[in-house]
């Protein structure tokens, strides 16, 4: 079998069903089918410490009933596709279900856009300085609109 890809996919849950990892530790595999055609089984682990993560994709992925997994597959989520060693083996395994869209960046809280722009404007100095000094040119966050008129047409 190849190795898949790293990176963010859109894929659909085929199936889920809950049960015990090697340690013992609940959880629950799902089987994912990504837009290319490959298929990939994510494990959720139900421990105090990741249970919150798991039934998040879960709800993610469209479960309403998490019992019978009813719904899964209902929703298209993105997945986030990792290379893992084990035992020698390099395989590719889904570390993140997200909400399709997010964009997958995960944040506790999110700034506002007047929040982004204080952040912005308090390190904008230091931010030209370090691209000054690294010979980036700056972009142009306030271009000047071309001039109006006939003088820009070329006959």
């Amino acid at each position: 079998m190849e190795l898949h890809e790293e990176g963010r996919f859109r894929a659909k849950a085929l199936e889920g069903d809950y049960g015990y990892a090697g340690t013992g530790t609940e959880q629950v595999a799902v089987l994912f089918q990504l837009e290319d055609g490959a298929r990939l089984t994510w494990f959720g682990y139900l421990t105090e410490n990741s249970q919150e993560r798991t039934l998040e994709a879960l709800m993610h992925c469209g479960v309403k009933n998490l019992e019978t997994l009813e719904g899964l597959g209902s929703q298209d989520v993105e997945v986030v596709i990792q290379h893992d060693e084990y035992n020698d083996t390099v395989r590719a395994k889904i570390a993140f279900v997200n909400a399709l869209g997010s964009g997958g960046v995960a944040l506790k809280t999110k700034m506002t856009d007047g929040q982004r722009k204080g952040v912005a404007a308090r390190l904008k100095g230091n931010f030209l300085k370090m691209q000054r000094e690294r010979g980036i040119e700056k972009s142009d966050t306030n271009p000047t609109p071309p001039p109006s008129g006939d003088d820009d047409i070329p006959f």
